[in-house]
């Protein structure tokens, strides 16, 4: 079976947006750095979210995800849209 879902991550502070495969019982704080550095490569930008303490998660429906809990118990769905900022 797979355990991994397909997002949408809109970025502001770059203007852009990705699909990410994330898996679903990783806490989000690991696929939050995950992504993050996936966006810092992408985007060539080393300093982009230099404090990912303070970088959060959003779904599109307003909700902070807590990031101290997996993409399932954070109620993440393949399809869904994220802003991270």
């Amino acid at each position: 079976m797979n355990d991994n879902i397909l997002i949408e991550i809109i970025c502001p502070a770059v203007s852009r947006k990705w699909d990410f495969r994330i898996p679903q019982n990783v806490i989000l704080a690991d696929i939050k750095s995950q992504i993050i550095s996936d966006i810092r490569i992408y985007e060539g930008m080393e300093l982009l979210f230099s404090n990912i303490d303070d970088t959060i998660l959003i779904r599109d429906d307003g909700v902070i995800l807590n990031c101290r809990f997996t993409a399932s118990e954070a109620g993440v769905k393949s399809g869904d849209t994220l802003l991270i900022i």
